[in-house]
């Protein structure tokens, strides 16, 4: 049955892999290569990253809707749909290799915790933090995080 299941899965991601072009495939292998982990982050532990210098460019803090999402989150707060993931850019260096091993162990939705020693970069989801800094309290104060070597 595993091995009808992994056969399954690979003619799906063959098939998805057609669809895509030249540039996306590009992408796509590129962000596979950095991808380290997924888990659970203290949201102090987190600060936005503007990658752009020029303002029209670069998405401003916008009160409205971080209390649109304040209100979202009193009733649902959603952190396991990997929609709602932030990306978060970290030295390959800052993440030994048996630290990287047991974050990569996982039971179902229940991601591990890491408590970086330094603050991390993230590159979208700016007003989904400030949000989530603002609603959630205590042992809840954390984000689902996508980490990624910050280092091609």
């Amino acid at each position: 049955m595993l091995a009808v299941r992994r056969a399954f899965s690979q003619e799906v991601f063959r098939f998805a892999m057609e669809g895509l072009s030249a540039t996306d495939l590009q992408i796509f292998r590129e962000k596979s290569r950095a991808f380290l982990c997924t888990v659970r982050i203290p949201l102090d532990k987190l600060r936005h990253e503007n990658l752009f210098e020029d303002p029209d460019i670069t998405r401003q803090e916008d009160e409205k809707n971080i209390a649109r999402l304040v209100k979202i989150f009193a009733k649902d707060c959603d952190r396991l749909d990997p929609n709602n993931h932030v990306r978060v850019l970290i030295p390959r260096s800052a993440l030994p290799q048996e630290t990287l091993t047991s974050l990569r162990v996982r039971a179902g939705d229940d991601y591990p915790l890491y408590n970086p020693d330094n603050v991390l970069p993230f590159l979208e989801g700016r007003h989904r933090i400030e949000a989530a800094r603002r609603s959630l309290t205590g042992n809840d104060r954390w984000w689902i995080a996508e980490l990624y070597s910050d280092g091609l």
